[in-house]
């Protein structure tokens, strides 16, 4: 027995079914899953990653003896003494900073019905890496960081590390006495006369000099603390004077003791987590006390790692984990729901700095319903800030 059914019921069924189809608003898929003939009305956006910036800063230590260090015992009674020069270095602080960056793995095309969308306005908001901010909302633009594998980022470097001591003239004048002899009519006389000459002060003399006048400007320091000028000289006075001499006497005594100078470098290495690193050891630099930082290829010196592990108070739920919708179908926009790592560097249980930090890709990707909203992401992580569906 055949069913024969009526010309408008079939009508009325085909216009049900196109109806419930550009009721379909947009449709998304990873770059990966496009036909290379597959085109239409669309856009492509990307989904963040987390990259983190390692920063180490680095405090070199120079020590330069001073140039009359052979006389500070001799002329000051001084034995602690810079005697060779010397290079130390020391990490004085190690920053972790997480940065967002477009994702390689995670592009994704949108295409968008028109037909379904008709007269409804269509904005779209993207930061200048091309990671999509929101859908329909206008908001304020966000500052991504980018960065770089390696690089200096700071750097304070003294140009001139030697001693100014021109405290007077490097010369002095002379005086010879000169004998002559003549012999006049058998008779030898003797005859003497002076030259004045200029020559140059020896280490010891000058030595002597830059002695005399610490030993003068301590004087001078006790004079003013033992109210020896009888002059009611003020507080903030008395102050500001002996501070001055004090100046003025360590910098002359910093060239018999020598001087240290200490410079910062601030190194900033780019660590970007996969999956495979998580609860293992990933190396990014050595240090080495007489060196500094090394690449780790180097055989000597202490090797840096970084450290991944969940942090168990704050791990998604299982059923967050095993989804996999970037490769089911109709699907609408994919966003990220990140999770949280303990991130540490340090050599082995030693010098270690932790943090726990949000990394996007070590979370979940989902998906929206493949219609029209009213979305707000966060550009640093990828996840959803604000959704309103558009009716």
């Amino acid at each position: 027995m055949k069913l024969k059914l009526p010309l408008s019921f079939i009508v009325i069924i085909v216009l049900l079914l196109a109806s419930c189809s550009s009721k379909r608003h947009i449709s998304v898929k990873h770059i990966n899953e496009l036909e290379q003939s597959e085109s239409g009305n669309g856009f492509y956006y990307s989904l963040p990653k987390t990259v983190l910036n390692i920063d180490v800063v680095v405090k070199k230590t120079k020590g330069i003896p001073g140039p009359f260090v052979d006389y500070a015992n001799y002329f000051l009674g001084i034995d602690n003494v810079i005697n060779n020069s010397y290079v130390d270095y020391e990490i004085s602080d190690i920053q972790i900073n997480r940065v967002a960056l477009p994702d390689p793995d995670h592009y994704y095309f949108v295409e968008y019905n028109r037909r379904a969308i008709g007269e409804n306005d269509f904005v779209l908001n993207f930061s200048e890496p091309g990671i999509l901010k929101s859908i329909n909302i206008l908001d304020e633009d966000e500052i991504i960081k980018k960065t770089n594998d390696k690089q200096l980022i700071y750097s304070y470097e003294l140009k001139n590390l030697g001693f100014n001591h021109f405290l007077g003239s490097n010369h002095k004048i002379v005086r010879d006495t000169i004998v002559d002899y003549i012999l006049v009519d058998t008779i030898l006389q003797e005859r003497r006369r002076f030259e004045l000459r200029r020559t140059v002060k020896d280490n010891e003399e000058r030595a002597e000099e830059l002695a005399d006048v610490i030993i003068d400007l301590r004087n001078q320091k006790m004079d003013i603390i033992s109210g020896f000028h009888e002059i009611p000289y003020s507080e903030e006075t008395m102050r500001y004077m002996y501070s001055k001499l004090d100046s003025i006497k360590q910098s002359y005594l910093k060239l018999f003791v020598g001087k240290e100078v200490v410079v910062e470098n601030t190194y900033r290495f780019a660590y970007d987590p996969k999956w495979n690193h998580v609860n293992k050891s990933q190396p990014v630099f050595r240090f080495h006390r007489n060196k500094g930082l090394l690449s780790i290829d180097e055989n000597e010196g202490l090797l840096y790692e970084v450290n991944l592990k969940r942090v168990e108070e704050a791990q998604l739920p299982i059923k967050l984990k095993t989804l996999s919708t970037h490769k089911q179908n109709n699907n609408g926009l994919f966003y990220r729901v990140p999770e949280y790592y303990n991130v540490s560097i340090g050599v082995d249980d030693r010098n270690k700095i932790e943090k726990n930090i949000l990394i996007n890709q070590l979370g979940t990707v989902l998906s929206l319903p493949p219609y029209l909203f009213e979305v707000n992401f966060c550009t640093e992580t990828g996840s959803i800030k604000f959704l309103k569906k558009v009716d």
